[in-house]
């Protein structure tokens, strides 16, 4: 953790209107909240996350749904909510 950004080596972070995450070759920027990981998770991780974040049943519908999640750099973010910034790339939902 940095006082401007998050340096993200590993794992997955639930972000709610957080300061920017950089990964060596990409960035997330999060107004709203959202998860991001280095990779789209399996079904494995997914039921993990679900159950560690505490998600509504909406939440866990958008989560489970592949067509929410967008890979570059070896970033994964999926957007519950707000909009992010994903290497100068504007998501909303």
């Amino acid at each position: 953790m940095h006082a401007d950004h998050i340096e993200f080596n590993a794992g997955w972070l639930l972000l709610e209107d957080a300061p920017p995450v950089h990964r060596d070759i990409g960035r997330v920027l999060v107004t709203g909240r959202g998860v991001v990981g280095l990779a789209i998770p399996g079904q494995e991780a997914l039921d993990s996350l679900v159950e560690e974040l505490g998600l509504s049943a909406k939440e866990e519908t958008m989560l489970r749904d592949t067509k929410r999640w967008v890979t570059a750099a070896g970033l994964a973010l999926c957007l519950f909510s707000g909009q992010a910034v994903f290497n100068d790339m504007i998501i909303g939902n």
